[in-house]
């Protein structure tokens, strides 16, 4: 399968953002601490549905959200597969 676009909506410090990864090169270049990192693990959390640095599902969410969703698109033999990760705060009391 090839990723071919990525959509993270209020994932750790991106508020809505949409990426369309190239086939052949993709880079990800930026500042420190502007969340190329970030890119990585929402693809690893799509893939696997889970973080990779963060051991609470809620650590993954944008501070101040409820809530967080990411998309990932696919393609395998000309056939598009969705992905969907959406993880939700629980309410304490």
């Amino acid at each position: 399968m090839i990723l071919k676009r990525i959509s993270l909506h209020n994932f750790r410090n991106i508020s809505s953002k949409n990426f369309d990864i190239s086939p052949h090169l993709t880079i990800i270049l930026g500042e420190n601490a502007q969340g190329k990192t970030n890119i990585l693990e929402s693809i690893h959390c799509i893939i696997n549905g889970i973080g990779f640095r963060e051991s609470k599902e809620e650590e993954l969410l944008l501070i101040e959200s409820s809530e967080t969703q990411l998309d990932g698109l696919f393609e395998k033999d000309n056939n598009q597969h969705h992905f969907r990760v959406h993880l939700k705060k629980e309410k304490n009391g």
